[in-house]
């Protein structure tokens, strides 16, 4: 188990960490400069906090409030930088083994083959770092990371400086890894896919701050508020008014979009009271759009499936495209609501549809939108 508490100032800027993890990945994610990489540094020993205490599997690494600072060298914890940090003069083989000088040589000899085959970097082990490709030097970094058999591995950016065919093939490694090295890991990334193909958990950092841990699938779905909602990448957020709570059906005057929403949720209690502020949010994937003269099936400009019972059970209203962003796979769609109040951008909806073997729709076409209640989200307003 990793326990972090810990607080760093520093210019401008002041870091006020605290989460814990158990086995496993823990993946903290969060916008470039919102003190990730550095709380990273702090759990590795490179930065020392203001005040705080890390823990790890029982054994305490820092306190401030007794004088305990464990020396990096002595804290079992590898760490995995984004540029790689390699030593230019020495070959593969010597960066690996750096770690093992309290090994005989036979045993640090064992080990440094052992992970050159695992990381399939035998044939190279006599290059120098400036003679491999970029993913090899990533795999050599990790290898030496892994070396001395760390209770903790660090991941900071692991895959930023790689293009995407090789990110892709570094990804799958690091899976096949994970199972034979049974340490917990710490991933920081902004990436939320990233973090979401590889990590069991996330912590959501801004500002320096963990605003929410847990679970993958509950903080992907269940954002705490709507600064988190932003991070994981929900698009469409308005400001809004509980008006009624019934059962795990909420209803939500939303003035921007000149509605009154229905939003089914899991039997918790809502984050305001009647007549409170509140914020719903909606994933662009999750809205379907009906083009005039479109089918609505899978795979056609009109996107998610729409169901004959949705017009029922779904938020509706009329719209029309204003902008379209074609991707190969998807359109975006920007879309501006009839009846929704005036706003500095020209549009009120993003979603996103899958192409499938049709065109993109055209700005100006008219459309339905649809907001099912059970994909809506309701957050604080914070």
């Amino acid at each position: 188990m990793l326990e972090v508490d810990i607080k760093k100032n520093l210019p401008g800027f002041a870091i006020r960490a605290s989460f814990s993890s158990g086995p496993g990945v823990l993946g903290i994610l969060g916008p470039s400069g919102c003190g990730k990489s550095m709380t990273l540094k702090c759990i590795a020993g490179l930065v020392t906090p203001d005040a705080g205490r890390i823990v790890l599997n029982r054994r305490v690494l820092l306190d401030t409030s007794k004088g305990i600072n464990v020396p990096p060298q002595e804290r079992r914890v590898g760490m995995l930088f984004q540029h790689y940090a390699l030593f230019p003069h020495l070959t593969v083989k010597e960066n690996v083994a750096f770690g093992l000088k309290h090994l005989s040589r036979p045993s640090r000899e064992q080990r440094v083959e052992q992970l050159l085959a695992l990381t399939r970097l035998s044939d190279y082990a006599h290059r120098l770092p400036h003679q491999l490709s970029g993913g090899q030097q990533q795999r050599v970094a990790l290898a030496r990371a892994l070396a001395p058999e760390p209770e903790l591995l660090l991941l900071d950016e692991p895959f930023a400086a790689l293009d995407s065919q090789v990110k892709g093939r570094l990804e799958r490694e690091l899976m096949t890894l994970q199972p034979q090295y049974m340490g917990m890991a710490v991933m920081v990334s902004h990436n939320l896919e990233e973090v979401y193909r590889l990590c069991s958990r996330i912590a959501v950092f801004a500002d320096g701050t963990v605003l929410q841990v847990g679970d993958k699938e509950q903080v992907v779905k269940r954002p705490a508020s709507r600064t988190v909602a932003r991070i994981i990448g929900i698009k469409n957020l308005f400001e809004g008014i509980l008006v009624a709570s019934k059962a795990a059906q909420w209803e939500v005057d939303v003035p921007e979009l000149g509605m009154r929403l229905k939003v089914r949720g899991e039997p918790d209690a809502p984050p305001a009271k009647a007549g409170g502020p509140v914020v719903v949010g909606i994933r662009p994937a999750d809205i379907g759009v009906e083009m005039d003269g479109g089918d609505g099936s899978p795979g056609s400009p009109s996107g998610r499936e729409i169901s004959p019972g949705d017009g029922e059970t779904a938020n509706s209203c009329t719209a029309h495209v204003v902008q379209v962003l074609e991707g190969i796979d998807r359109c975006t769609l920007f879309l501006r609501v009839a009846g929704g109040a005036a706003r500095e951008d020209d549009y009120h909806l993003q979603a996103d549809l899958p192409r499938g073997a049709g065109s993109c729709p055209a700005p100006g076409q008219q459309c339905r939108v649809y907001l099912p209640q059970d994909r809506l989200m309701l957050l604080e307003d914070r």
